[in-house]
């Protein structure tokens, strides 16, 4: 009979534990919590009743009596362990220790979630109403704030609010910001910071690239040398981007806020060229991409307005593995200014075939900064055709060669009623390298960071000038939540307990 008991009692142990483990693990008491819980509990009893005269003369033992207070001391422990799981569970916390930031919001996504003074919400349309993935990101936005409101919607048992919303597909997240709406099909961090952008900006500013002087172009996506990928960077962020035959207009459109002119081949004319000194003069803003041996017309209008075109091209030597050092054009760049462009970049970029570029002496009204510098072990090489025909460059300071570190792209902000030129504030920024942010080498480290903050700082946008969200493809095993359950059951409740029983 007390073998019996015995086994009554431990078969109600495990019952017991596992059903609170299952109850613990998804916070309801659905068929197998409920069951392991009511057997488990019979089969106690029925141990108690069972083994209650051994009970009572072994508790009155002396020896019992010091065995009690060591089970309470332990039952106490164990107690305070399983209310820190609990409250573990209850309030979630998380720590991000992921090299690149995974699992974390990027500064920029944060930067725009703060300057929000409307509530903001997510509707996602998901399959069953649930997707942890989704929660999760969501979540991610939310960070706490009140003003920012997460449903998660069945589309097939809300079928007619699915179609008002125009909801096609599973997985769709709706937001809705002052009685404006925006679907985004996949969602990711990027793409939900993207669309908030949009959807909280009141006007979209529009970006202008000259075109006509043998630019490559901004719409051949498999061109390396093209610039599709800056152009749909910047629509993402709610640029307006198009082509500016300014030899044929003459003048800059009013509704181009920002000119941009990158890798010209050919000659400017002298209109084009007073084009955009005019432009310039009426308080414009321009970005420059000019690589070496390109756009040197250019040299005495940027002059006018504190920035310095190098006629050469920048080497930094590669050491190669059983090559020794080589000649190196793609210097790799990690010295950065202290400026609102790269004021959060930490990280390196890359400036393939780049040309020195100088702020120039101070003046009044006049703000020119380094964005960023190569190595010390870079020089500016002043033999041009050395380079490209040889592929051959030594330091030579008597041939007009510069020791590193080498500037390679400025800002500059100029008050022009400072400078006694009318009124308004004048923008430039000057990269010495086109390849930059053309479509080989955009997605390349920080560089996309880079160029997009330079457009941004043109366009006054200071809460876009930041660090954006980092793709990086993922390793995870995604289960659905079925599998996900039944993995669940078998590993950490039906197994294990098998073992024990048997």
């Amino acid at each position: 009979m007390h073998s019996f008991a015995n086994l009554l009692g431990l078969i109600g142990v495990v019952l017991t534990f596992f059903g609170f483990v299952s109850y613990i693990g998804y916070g309801v008491l659905e068929a197998y919590s409920t069951i392991h819980l009511l057997l488990g509990a019979s089969c106690l009893a029925a141990w108690f009743v069972l083994r209650f005269r051994d009970l009572r003369s072994l508790l009155t033992a002396r020896r019992t009596q010091r065995g009690t207070n060591f089970l309470i001391s332990t039952v106490l422990f164990l107690s305070l362990l399983v209310m820190l799981n609990i409250l573990a569970i209850r309030h979630e916390y998380r720590l991000d220790l992921t090299e690149a930031g995974r699992f974390s919001l990027s500064p920029q996504a944060a930067q725009v979630l703060d300057r929000l003074d409307s509530p903001l919400s997510f509707e996602a349309y998901v399959e069953g109403g649930q997707s942890p993935d989704t929660r999760f990101l969501l979540e991610s936005f939310q960070g706490g704030k009140s003003a920012i409101s997460i449903e998660m919607i069945d589309p097939d048992r809300e079928p007619a609010r699915t179609e008002e919303a125009g909801i096609e597909a599973y997985g769709a997240v709706r937001i809705s910001y002052r009685k404006r709406f925006l679907t985004v099909l996949d969602p990711t961090e990027e793409s939900l910071t993207n669309a908030i952008i949009k959807i909280t900006r009141n006007q979209q500013r529009t970006i202008c690239f000259l075109e006509g002087e043998g630019e490559p172009s901004l719409h051949e996506a498999s061109a390396p040398d093209g610039y599709a990928e800056a152009a749909r960077a910047l629509e993402n962020e709610n640029f307006l981007v198009r082509s500016l035959p300014l030899l044929e207009t003459g003048r800059v459109p009013e509704d181009c806020q920002i000119v941009g002119i990158a890798d010209p081949r050919r000659p400017f004319s002298s209109a084009v060229l007073r084009a955009i000194g005019d432009f310039l003069d009426a308080g414009g803003a321009m970005i420059f991409l000019l690589p070496p041996k390109s756009g040197n017309q250019l040299a005495p209008l940027l002059a006018r307005w504190g920035v310095n075109i190098g006629d050469d091209i920048v080497v930094d030597e590669v050491v190669r593995l059983f090559e020794g050092p080589t000649l190196g054009l793609n210097p790799i760049v990690s010295i950065y200014g202290a400026h609102p462009i790269t004021l959060a970049l930490r990280e390196r970029t890359l400036f393939p075939f780049t040309r020195s570029i100088q702020t120039g002496a101070p003046r009044e009204g006049l703000t020119s900064a380094t964005l960023a510098r190569t190595s010390a072990t870079s020089w500016a090489e002043a033999d041009l055709e050395g380079v490209f025909r040889e592929n051959d460059a030594s330091l030579s300071p008597a041939e007009g060669d510069r020791a590193g570190p080498i500037s390679v792209a400025v800002a500059v902000s100029a008050k022009l009623e400072e400078m006694g030129r009318g009124s308004g504030e004048t923008r430039l920024v000057v990269f010495g390298s086109a390849r930059l942010a053309n479509n080989q080498n955009l997605g390349q480290v920080y560089n996309r960071d880079l160029f997009l903050n330079a457009v941004s700082w043109l366009a006054a946008e200071d809460d876009l000038v930041s660090i954006r969200s980092k793709t990086i493809r993922s390793s995870r095993v995604r289960f659905t939540e079925a599998e996900a359950t039944t993995i669940f059951y078998l590993s950490v409740l039906v197994f294990p307990e098998i073992v024990l029983l048997i």
